[in-house]
């Protein structure tokens, strides 16, 4: 069992160590600026520069912590971090809620279709009312029926509108925008203290926060009330309740906790499920013949809990949709075959969809969308497959905005304030003229992503909990490069390469401390 556990983790290791790397490399060589026609890249330095300025800032900030005498005091005590740690909470809710009254507007894509029709659902109607509504729309008549997984969401924003007409605010949009930003903050808060449980150390705790609060904080897709937003939250509480657990205990209360997590947040953002099949994939292989008995149990607890929460979502979707074609759902073939298009370099494209939506027949779509895949393997060759996925891994992670503008008909109606702070912040986060915020989110991510390199490295048998988020990582970055690729897919998993990197910074101070102690 030992030796299997040994080599699930040498195998885990070396293939982050290569992606990660490669990665790496693939952004400073700045391979996806040859895909500019379909990936905008607005940021103006070079990346070796963006991440030189990057890393020269996070080494300027730990030679402040680790240099100053009072630092240890001003975070000495739980209740004063406590204390501090929600008055800190409290004013960043504050600073994002009125940026986002500054900038907001009502943006399109899937985002106008789930507000849409969540308008309709919070004055009393169904999917169905807002469909017969859009009778003249063939998008809009398929739209639910194609994306199931956006029902649930919808309902989330039917039942915050509503919520929001009671407690006297007229603008739903908004308040699905504050929910979104709520979601983000507990993810940046459940991310601060993953790193505190992991590395024990206050420092890097602190860094983790002012690295959350700019990156994600004040991130620009706050402003956009979406999945993104809605399920980072799931993650990082997923993160922090795993890495919570004790060798010593059992943990099934937690257990639960973790099932319930990601089973709602995947029913949000499919992409949550990742995570968990990483969690799985560590208990596996890291469970001793002493402790089979307790595994079993975890799993009955995985399953039950899966099934109900799954049952219970489905019932709700059936509520508010009844008339929903079952067979008209986009499979996971769909987005095979179009991660292999390379007119647009394996994202959306408009052709595969209409190709999807043109057959009725689930079972014909499947095998259409399946032979589709298999001759652009085939046109690519052995060789042009592997540049084609590679290439599709560097895109998903060059861009540091995560496709920022790049949805859609992303500006819609603006409703914004009107006055010369709002004015300058709308000159920032549009970034039509200032194109600064690009350099500022593109020096943070590629920073991260050095930093990951590091926690690679150090990567350890025995650190299960590490493993993870190691785990957790390669699985996002295998999607994106097999299936529809998109910049934006990866911001939900910002948290864990946070975390990641400040596991990378304790392992260099680790060595910096050996050093000089010699």
């Amino acid at each position: 069992m030992e030796r299997i556990q040994d080599f699930f983790c040498m195998v885990s290791k070396k293939i982050f160590i290569v992606l990660q790397f490669f990665i790496v490399g693939g952004i400073l060589l700045e391979f996806g600026r040859g895909t500019f026609d379909v990936f905008p890249l607005y940021y103006q330095l070079p990346n070796f520069i963006l991440a030189l300025i990057g890393l020269s800032t996070i080494s300027i900030l730990l030679v402040m912590f680790y240099g100053g005498r009072n630092f240890g005091r001003l975070f000495a005590g739980k209740s004063r971090c406590a204390i501090g740690g929600v008055l800190y909470t409290l004013i960043l809710f504050t600073a994002q809620i009125y940026l986002c009254k500054c900038i907001y507007f009502c943006t399109t894509w899937d985002v106008g279709m789930m507000q849409s029709a969540s308008d309709v659902m919070a004055q009393g109607g169904v999917i169905q009312d807002w469909v017969l509504q859009n009778a003249g729309d063939a998008f809009a008549q398929n739209y639910f029926n194609a994306y199931p997984n956006n029902i649930f969401l919808t309902v989330i924003f039917a039942g915050i509108k509503d919520i929001a007409v009671h407690f006297g605010f007229a603008d739903g949009y908004f308040a699905t925008i504050v929910v979104g930003v709520i979601s983000v903050d507990i993810s940046i808060v459940f991310t601060v203290l993953t790193v505190w449980k992991l590395t024990d150390s206050r420092k890097l705790t602190v860094l983790s926060l002012i690295i959350s609060t700019v990156f994600l904080g004040f991130n620009p897709w706050i402003v956009i009330p979406y999945s993104d937003a809605y399920s980072i939250s799931f993650l990082s509480i997923m993160m922090y309740l795993y890495c919570s657990l004790k060798k010593d205990k059992k943990g099934y209360g937690t257990w639960t906790g973790i099932v319930i997590v990601a089973m709602i947040g995947m029913k949000i953002k499919p992409t949550v499920i990742i995570a968990l099949f990483a969690i799985v994939l560590v208990e596996i292989f890291n469970c001793n013949k002493s402790r089979i008995k307790e595994l079993l149990l975890k799993g009955v607890i995985l399953a039950a809990g899966s099934a109900a929460i799954l049952i219970m979502v489905n019932c709700l979707s059936k509520a508010v949709y009844a008339e929903r074609s079952l067979d008209a759902q986009m499979t996971e073939c769909h987005y095979l075959m179009m991660g292999a298009n390379e007119e647009t370099y394996g994202s959306y494209f408009g052709e595969d969809r209409a190709l999807s939506w043109g057959i009725s027949d689930p079972q014909k779509r499947k095998e259409t969308q399946l032979e589709v895949w298999r001759e652009r393997i085939r046109q690519k060759g052995f060789f042009g497959t592997i540049k084609f996925y590679a290439q599709k891994l560097v895109i998903a992670n060059e861009d540091g905005s995560f496709s920022w503008k790049w949805e859609g008909n992303f500006f819609g109606e603006y409703r914004g304030l009107h006055n010369e702070l709002a004015e300058k912040l709308q000159s920032f986060y549009y970034a039509e003229d200032n194109k600064m915020i690009y350099n500022v989110l593109q020096s943070m991510w590629i920073t991260l992503q050095i930093l990951v390199c590091f926690f690679a490295i150090m990567l350890e048998r025995k650190k299960k909990k590490e493993l993870f988020i190691a785990l957790a990582l390669i699985g996002i970055n295998l999607f994106l490069m097999i299936f529809e690729v998109r910049a934006r897919y990866l911001f939900l998993y910002v948290p864990y390469y946070i975390v990641a990197a400040m596991l990378g910074v304790s392992y260099i101070i680790g060595k910096l401390k050996k050093r000089t102690s010699r």
